[in-house]
């Protein structure tokens, strides 16, 4: 569905994107990560044809982005939230996506059915009559996936689509591109990591403008560390030095007692908490908190993309 080879962009001399190649195939969620800077507006917007590449190939569902018909073809089947929804506030939705319609549907026939879908599918219809202005920013964000989808796409992209959202609307954006997702190919683009892992099966992560990692969401999360994070807050004597001799002294982090209380963060390979626990009652500690955490995404992120 979507291909890019060796591509590359240049603003000056500021290397944007550096030889950067990766396949999308149809009916994939993929979630497009990196630090601020790393590169994923510039990819976003040359996949979309808002921006051309210095050097490289993008190929759209069989059509060549550097050809005008092909690209012409291809943008047909691309539906873009960019990151500054671009909403008329003093146009109602009824008005708004009745113009977005024009511009991307020719038979007159079929406006008002693709608008009626696009209404449906993403749950504007109790707003339709209102002005854009009046809606909450969860609703705006709704507007502006029904129009991306007006001239029904195969292809989404979405550049932070839940941004400046709170958790509720969040959650409602998330399970909407889900259900988009079961009938078109979509990426993403997001600083809210659990967001990404919930949504997505496959992540790439960009750096520098370079590919850091690019597979399945879990295999990245297993693979690129194999440490848990075990955290201990424990009352007692000598708890400290005992740990010490258990763990690997370079992944032990002692925080700030509190109340006589020992915090200790571990990053381990093997399981810890029956022999803390033996330790315990041997020496008559109190465990208020023995908790241990997987690795997450954002764990993965901050390990790829740290300088």
């Amino acid at each position: 569905m979507i291909e890019v080879k060796s591509l590359s962009k240049n603003f000056g001399e500021n290397k944007v994107l550096e030889d950067i190649s990766f396949e999308i195939n149809k009916g994939e969620i993929v979630g497009l990560l990196g630090p601020n800077g790393a590169g994923k507006t510039t990819a976003m917007r040359i996949l979309t044809g808002f921006l051309l590449a210095d050097k490289g190939e993008v190929v759209i569902a069989g059509n060549d982005m550097s050809k005008d018909k092909e690209a012409l073809l291809a943008k047909q089947k691309i539906g873009y939230l960019p990151e500054n929804n671009p909403l008329y506030p003093e146009m109602l939705v009824k008005e708004y996506l009745g113009t977005m319609v024009d511009f991307k549907i020719k038979d007159k026939n079929k406006k008002q059915a693709a608008i009626k879908r696009a209404v449906t599918k993403t749950g504007v219809k109790e707003v339709f009559y209102k002005q854009i202005a009046d809606l909450s920013k969860g609703f705006k964000q709704r507007v502006g996936l029904a129009a991306s989808i007006l001239g029904e796409p195969e292809i989404l992209i979405l550049d932070e689509p839940t941004e400046g959202l709170d958790p509720n609307q969040r959650v409602d954006i998330r399970n909407l591109i889900k259900n988009l997702g079961q009938e078109k190919t979509v990426i993403i683009s997001s600083h809210v990591l659990a967001e990404i892992e919930n949504t997505c099966e496959r992540v790439i992560i960009l750096n520098k403008g370079k590919i850091v990692a690019d597979g399945a969401t879990r295999e990245i999360i297993e693979g690129t560390q194999s440490k848990k994070r075990l955290f201990l807050e424990i009352e007692g004597r000598g708890i400290e030095e005992n740990i010490r001799q258990i763990a690997d002294q370079q992944n032990i982090k002692t925080l700030k007692p509190e109340n006589h209380k020992t915090k200790i963060v571990l990053e381990i390979e093997k399981e810890l908490r029956p022999e803390i626990s033996r330790m315990a009652r041997a020496n008559d500690w109190i465990i208020w908190e023995m908790r241990q955490k997987e690795v997450s995404l954002e764990d993965v992120f901050r390990e790829l993309t740290k300088e």
